[in-house]
């Protein structure tokens, strides 16, 4: 029934503008406050809460409970562009906590739902907006100068459990993303899929992991033929959950196919073999020519790219092969 808006502490710097620093800057004296919207009643005032100073980047769900109250959890950072002028993750960590708004008193309680720090949240892609049991995080460690990316967390909404996921020594992921299986009836019936960089040998891979068995080892682990670092974001798209996934096959050909691709995105999938029907994708931004509604789109941006090396290189005169 709302429409969820953000006015937190962060507001437009000229001075960092002007010296070349990134823009925006943390605001003692800007008060937070989370703002309900009626989305059928857009001509109303939005109702605004005030909570204590911070900002977050990412929310892991916001839904309203049996009681009418909106409940917002998200990934909060108790002060951020402060004394670092260059971005984030440099002062404070972030830490899930949940605001229950409650629409008939105006009153709001905030709590930290964990002591660990976590980033880039995600849920079932089918219960945004409605109250979920479970959620699915990257840990970012202890430590705010040398964040190691080591650990992926599963969050039990209903009894506020936390199950880990260690990744190996030297490895590093990126956001998990949460595909769930064809017909399944529980909600963390599905597979958990992760880019890992591996500082040690700088290669990569596609880790995948059982929702319901968590902790256990892997399930497939798919060597990519070239290494990406830490990427943060990731992205899902697919027509239809995975059928099947064989747990034997430990490794796969990784294949680019634009045809599943959704309307409006730009997508480059992978899959462990034509026969999974298995797809995990990543964004490919910020190309011009790649037109939104264009299904084929990546194949654009990927044939914008290689025209324009190609001109650079016919410029300078060299020859440029594109494998």
């Amino acid at each position: 029934n709302y429409i969820l808006i953000f006015d937190l502490s962060i507001t437009f710097s000229p001075s960092r503008l002007i010296r070349r620093y990134f823009p925006f800057a943390w605001n003692r004296k800007h008060q937070a406050r989370i703002g309900l919207l009626k989305r059928h009643q857009l001509d109303q005032p939005i109702t605004w809460f005030e909570i204590s100073p911070c900002y977050f980047f990412h929310a892991i769900n916001a839904f309203e409970d049996a009681d009418g109250r909106v409940v917002l959890e998200s990934m909060r950072y108790e002060r951020i562009f402060d004394n670092s002028k260059l971005g984030p993750f440099g002062e404070t960590l972030p830490y899930p906590t949940r605001w229950t708004l409650d629409t008939n008193c105006g009153a709001v309680r905030e709590e930290q739902l964990d002591d660990r720090a976590a980033e880039f949240p995600r849920i079932h892609p089918n219960m945004e907006g409605i109250a979920t049991d479970f959620s699915y995080a990257l840990g970012l460690g202890t430590d705010i100068q040398a964040l190691n990316y080591n650990q992926i967390f599963k969050y039990h909404r209903q009894t506020s459990d936390v199950q880990v996921h260690q990744l190996g020594l030297g490895e590093m992921a990126s956001e998990p993303v949460f595909i769930p299986k064809s017909n399944a009836e529980a909600e963390d019936a599905g597979y958990l899929l992760n880019y890992v960089f591996n500082e040690t040998t700088h290669s990569s891979e596609l880790v995948i992991l059982d929702a319901q068995n968590f902790c256990a080892e892997p399930i497939a682990r798919i060597a990519l033929p070239q290494s990406q670092r830490i990427a943060d974001l990731g992205l899902r798209a697919m027509d239809h959950p995975i059928d099947h996934l064989d747990r034997n096959r430990q490794r796969g050909r990784v294949f680019v196919d634009t045809s599943r691709t959704a309307i409006g995105q730009r997508i480059e999938m992978f899959g462990l073999d034509d026969a999974t029907g298995f797809h995990a994708g990543s964004k490919c931004c910020g190309v011009r020519g790649a037109h939104p509604n264009d299904a084929c789109s990546w194949r654009m941006c990927l044939q914008n790219r290689t025209d324009a090396r190609n001109q650079s290189a016919t410029a300078h005169g060299n020859e440029h092969v594109v494998n």
